[in-house]
């Protein structure tokens, strides 16, 4: 949905459907060597990981399949209840390279998110994609960012928890975003 909806606005995305572990591995290698700037998760998940159609991931196991594959990239969630302390020092550590990361601390509705999502990534690759390259200053802050602009929840290399409004859920469904 996500995927036909940005085309709509002229927006590039690569859109992959995941179930297993093992077919995020190989779209995670994908990523790394891709010039994708933002990876978007959206799948259903809980305070301890994320869920696909056939297998669950600790944030620590996802964080292990990320390994290396952050470095000046973003990260998004559509998935219920992720944002957590954990999550966050999973991917967020400064060694990931990770610039921010965003998604829900609670329990979200697929149709909000689906408006949600749409309307974000409208505003950050078209209106201000050049905000979103400068969002984070030296001292980590966000006054040029469209992210806070949104009212959403923004983690720039540092742990804050915090939830975001909304966010979609189904099962497996990934994107990566250029």
């Amino acid at each position: 949905m996500l995927s036909r909806t940005l085309r709509l606005s002229s927006s590039k995305a690569e859109y992959i459907y995941l179930r297993t572990a093992r077919e995020l591995s190989e779209a995670i290698d994908e990523f790394e060597t891709s010039r994708c700037r933002y990876l978007h998760f959206s799948c259903h998940g809980n305070k301890n990981g994320i869920s696909l159609t056939f297998d669950h991931l600790t944030f620590a196991q996802l964080a292990e399949k990320l390994d290396g594959a952050l470095e000046n990239k973003r990260v998004f969630f559509s998935s219920c209840s992720v944002m957590n302390d954990v999550c966050a020092r999973a991917l967020l550590l400064p060694e990931t390279g990770c610039l921010s990361l965003i998604g829900p601390s609670h329990d979200i509705d697929i149709d909000r998110a689906a408006v949600f999502w749409a309307a974000f990534y409208h505003l950050m690759l078209r209106d201000d994609a050049r905000a979103m390259k400068r969002a984070v200053g030296a001292d980590n802050s966000l006054s040029h960012c469209p992210v806070r602009r949104a009212n959403a929840l923004l983690h720039c290399n540092r742990v804050c928890p915090a939830g975001m409004p909304v966010c979609p859920s189904a099962s497996g469904h990934n994107a990566c975003l250029r």
